[in-house]
């Protein structure tokens, strides 16, 4: 069964430009450890909601967006290979050092695909 990981974090306005800037520079990488496909997203409709939201549930303070994406693999064995890979690549790990975000306000987590069209 396929497999994705998820996330959602919040990055400044003003930092948004490079944190997507350094997500083109890791995406090389994440492909050559064997991700088969990385999506960034942009946020364009993500408003602030009465009892949930994606801004909520990062904490989103004032001057920040939401920003998501999503990494596949084949299943959950491959992705453990490929995250094992990448936590230890040190080039990898410089990123992950100027990523303008707050790592302890991201959500994430890996899905089985059940259905896709």
């Amino acid at each position: 069964m396929a497999y994705l990981n998820l996330f959602v974090a919040s990055v400044h306005k003003a930092d948004l430009e490079a944190y997507f800037d350094l997500a083109r520079d890791m995406a090389p990488l994440w492909k050559e450890f064997g991700v088969l496909q990385v999506t960034e997203l942009r946020p364009e409709d993500v408003p602030m909601g009465k009892l949930t939201s994606f801004p909520q549930a990062v904490m989103a303070k004032d001057g920040e967006v939401v920003v998501a994406g999503m990494m596949r693999f084949h299943d959950k064995a491959h992705q453990d290979q490929v995250m094992g890979v990448a936590m230890e690549d040190a080039r990898m790990n410089a990123l992950f050092q100027k990523m303008p975000i707050d790592g302890k306000r991201m959500i994430f987590g890996g899905f089985g695909i059940e259905i896709e069209i």
